[in-house]
């Protein structure tokens, strides 16, 4: 028995290339409104966070005296407030996580990503943020109290090769 010529492969490719076109028109526009979706989920942890924060600013005085962590979160510089949301996720996720997860994070939670709102906004502020390092290019994690400064690297798989990337 002889196996497939080369025009019943093409077919069988053409017919593939054609249903993952149809699932990918069918999965657009429920891409489309998660993004949306996210966004907004995004906007309005902004904007609960800004009444809060007003809220806590006319009684700055009061929560200065016994709780300045919340006062100083309010006042302290963009660095210092992406470096926190950013020990916060991925102390939350105890693994190495790419810049991508991490703005991502930063959107569903509503944490503000400065400029441009991209991951390259983060990854300015994450560079030689004190407990953060990048154990591989794009990704980072928080140092560990016992863990040195040597170089860890982790195995990161490049998935656009199928083959494990040496870092």
């Amino acid at each position: 028995m002889a196996g497939p010529n080369a025009g019943e492969v093409e077919r069988w490719v053409e017919d593939l290339e054609r249903e993952l076109g149809e699932i990918d028109a069918a999965l657009a526009p429920l891409v489309e409104r998660q993004v949306a979706l996210t966004e907004r989920l995004g906007l309005l942890r902004r904007l609960s966070a800004s009444i809060t924060s007003k809220e806590v600013g006319s009684a700055r005085a009061a929560v200065a005296g016994t709780n300045g962590s919340r006062a100083a979160q309010i006042t302290s510089s963009i660095r210092d407030r992406v470096q926190t949301y950013a020990r916060q996720i991925l102390g939350e996720a105890g693994k190495p996580l790419h810049i991508n997860e991490i703005h991502t994070e930063f959107i569903k939670r509503g944490f503000e990503v400065p400029g441009a709102g991209k991951p390259n906004n983060i990854t300015v502020h994450l560079s030689n943020a004190e407990g953060i390092i990048s154990p591989a290019r794009g990704y980072y994690a928080t140092r560990a109290a016992d863990q040195s400064n040597s170089d860890i690297r982790y195995p990161v798989v490049d998935e656009s090769r199928g083959k494990r990337a040496h870092g």
